[in-house]
């Protein structure tokens, strides 16, 4: 498939045609997905062998001259008379302490100089490399905010098959949501086989406000699995123009927490199209019905917004951003992390470690995560309410897939809060984890095949 990139600015309904200055090369083990490009560091980078040396034997010297007070910079040799006493324990131990610390903190400090990982915003990403993948594209969206319209960058992954147009299809599009700490690239081995097995005419995904390539506004209401519900409903209306009075049918995916925002893209959808929502994994059962609070007095929210805020972006967000960012750049973080996730950890693929460090590239992620977190804090609608809702809706069909070895979210707890749902079927994947359609796709496209078979039943297909 041919690759384009599309420069669009979030302020502006203005599109570029660029062209990547450096070249893409395509995983083996993936063909939708790019290596990230040459020079452009996700991790910290270890210091050379001499430099680590020297920051040893400062650290020990530094260590020493604070613990041993007859050492001075001017006479180190006096360490020497020092060896014909005998040291105390209580000595030994504190220099050893302090050797540490000084050493981690020389070497962060200098990692952090000259080593951090690399942070790139979207304009110098497409001017000078390139998007994650051949599928991706970067599209501006306005959604309704308060009393005007905001306009946003969104990274969209959009995958049509010239061998669906030549037959009749079954769903006009399908959409996929991902999940928290992930963006659309982990629907990307997924995305091809779907769109084909479900006969869809398009396949499409973007990054919610807070992960991956999508802006990070500083308005935090934009964070809401509401509002990627609304961006998801912009792109569908974009790419296909599903919701634009034409009832069809259109296929609709959540993982995770992504599950909330499929559901509200239910909602938002006309009542009149046709829904088949598969849920995989769904972090249902989370959130509780919220009673109102009483606002604070105005000489409260006078005196209280301005010191949260110094607090907030004095403290929170630097030194939160900063321990964020140190354990993310670890070279093994996510391998770690998508092992804990997998239901068996040796299935675990370079290209998935991939999929997963190519959004941490991407400039001011920390604070983008830390704003979705503190948005979810305002959802009003519980999950039993949201579901309800949706399952009220004219032709709609509601499924949930899991893996039976999920310990993100245990598949018991799913079938405790859907146990009063009886309608909703649910199909558990044996070995499986909680990212289900990346660590076998057969076995997920089987469990879909399934699915399928009752909703073509139930539409006379």
């Amino acid at each position: 498939m041919e690759h384009s990139s599309t420069q669009l600015s979030s302020s502006a309904n203005v599109s570029v045609e660029t062209t990547a200055r450096q070249n893409p090369r395509v995983h083996p083990e993936e063909p939708f997905l790019y290596y990230i490009p040459e020079g452009v560091h996700p991790t910290y980078r270890p210091l050379p062998l001499l430099v680590k040396l020297f920051v040893l034997l400062f650290s020990m010297w530094t260590s020493a001259l604070t613990t041993w007070k007859r050492l001075s910079w001017v006479q180190p040799l006096a360490v020497l008379r020092g060896l014909l006493e005998p040291p105390r324990i209580a000595d030994i131990l504190s220099f050893a302490a302090k050797t540490l610390v000084v050493a981690i903190c020389s070497q962060c400090i200098l990692q952090e100089i000259f080593l951090a990982p690399s942070r790139l915003d979207i304009a110098t990403l497409l001017e000078k490399y390139f998007l994650p993948s051949p599928l991706s594209k970067y599209d501006s969206v306005s959604l309704p905010f308060e009393e005007s319209t905001k306009d946003l960058g969104v990274h969209v992954l959009k995958y049509s098959s010239k061998e669906i147009e030549s037959r009749p299809t079954r769903f006009k599009a399908l959409y996929l949501n991902h999940g928290f700490g992930a963006s659309s690239l982990s629907w990307l081995p997924a995305i091809p086989s779907l769109v084909n097995r479900l006969g869809a005419r398009v396949g499409l995904a973007h990054d919610a406000v807070g992960f991956g390539f999508t802006d990070r506004p500083e308005e935090i209401a934009l964070y809401t699995t509401g509002s990627s519900a609304s961006i998801g409903t912009q792109v569908l209306i974009q790419n296909e123009g599903t919701t634009t009075g034409t009832p069809g049918s259109v296929a609709l995916f959540g993982h995770s927490l992504g599950a909330l925002t499929t559901l509200k893209m239910a909602l938002k959808i006309p009542k009149e199209t046709s829904k088949f929502i598969v849920l995989s994994a769904p972090a249902l059962g989370f959130s509780k019905t919220r009673r109102p609070t009483s606002r604070p007095s105005s000489l409260r929210r006078k005196v209280l917004n301005p010191v949260g805020k110094i607090v907030q972006e004095g403290i929170l967000y630097p030194v939160g951003g900063y321990v964020l960012r140190r354990v993310v750049g670890t070279k093994n973080f996510w391998r770690k992390g998508l092992q804990a996730a997998w239901g068996d950890p040796k299935k675990l693929l370079e290209s998935d470690v991939l999929r997963f460090q190519w959004p941490s590239i991407g400039k001011g992620w920390e604070r983008g995560l830390f704003h979705f977190s503190r948005a979810q804090m305002g959802d009003e609608m519980d999950d039993v309410t949201l579901l309800r809702r949706v399952l009220a809706l004219p032709n709609t069909t509601v499924a949930v897939i899991l893996g039976s070895k999920d310990k993100v979210v245990p598949p018991r707890m799913t079938k405790k809060f859907l146990q009063d749902f009886e309608s909703i079927p649910i199909v558990e994947l044996e070995g499986l984890g909680h990212d289900a359609f990346e660590e076998d796709v057969d076995a997920f496209l089987g469990a879909v095949d399934e699915l399928l078979d009752s909703w073509d039943k139930v539409h006379n297909l």
